[in-house]
């Protein structure tokens, strides 16, 4: 288990404490805690994963590939460059307030 990437020391990770689920070996160290040797981490092929809607995360998901999100890639890259020229274009008494 371990909890968003800027979650910090949320409440998921209390949860899986207190169920006695280990949890993943970055947020361990990190913390400092001691393992439960509750888990064995290990890789696993796509199709080794159980359905359900974590399979579409990966690099091996049908979504990965897909036109789609090329496009939404592309159109997001669009709206940060947008967007960093339109702060260029501010003076400096408008960022400061």
């Amino acid at each position: 288990v371990f909890p968003s990437t800027y979650e910090g020391f949320g409440i998921p990770l209390l949860e899986a404490m207190a169920a006695g689920i280990d949890l993943s070996p970055s947020i361990r160290d990190y913390l400092g805690l001691k393992s439960g040797d509750k888990v064995h981490w290990r890789f696993v092929e796509s199709g080794q994963v159980p359905f359900g809607p974590w399979k579409k995360y990966g690099q091996d998901s049908p979504a990965a590939n897909s036109p789609d999100l090329v496009a939404q890639q592309r159109y997001l890259e669009y709206l940060r460059k947008l967007r960093d020229e339109q702060f260029q274009k501010k003076t400096l008494d408008q960022i400061q307030n």
